[in-house]
């Protein structure tokens, strides 16, 4: 697998400092981080000429992440895997998040186990989808 170019978007600063961190500690030869957003309009406003790979959404009970972002983000970057990072464990808003676009869900309590095979997964279903490595074709 290339290099992955990540985008994280999430409205906890503590949290993004956090999976950031060990993000990069962790996984550095696996993952970008291309840079971190606390709202969708941030994302949008500093990275509008990016093409992530994979967005990671943080969602929560804060306004500013909820379910509805995902088909916003789809709309933006069409090509970029989307994995949902969320607090609730409850069927029904896994069934939305990925009826509204995303490609895989994380709850954060399994972050250390379950995010980076999650991120291999949607990244081989994405090469799969398009034929090619869309990788290559993103960076």
């Amino acid at each position: 697998m290339s290099i992955v170019p990540v985008l994280i978007i999430d409205s906890s600063p503590v949290f993004l400092r956090l999976l950031t961190g060990v993000l990069r500690h962790s996984y550095n030869q696996e993952i970008q981080i291309i840079g971190t957003a606390a709202t969708l309009d941030e994302a949008f406003l500093q990275y509008s000429m990016s093409s992530p790979g994979i967005i990671l959404v943080g969602l929560g009970t804060a306004a500013h992440t909820n379910i509805s972002m995902i088909s916003r983000l789809r709309e933006r970057w069409p090509r970029a895997g989307i994995i949902v990072l969320g607090l609730l464990d409850t069927g029904a808003y896994d069934r939305q998040a990925y009826a509204d676009g995303a490609d895989a869900f994380v709850r954060k309590a399994n972050l250390s186990s379950e995010l980076l095979p999650a991120i291999q997964q949607v990244v081989r279903a994405r090469q799969g989808d398009e034929g090619t490595t869309f990788l290559h074709e993103l960076m």
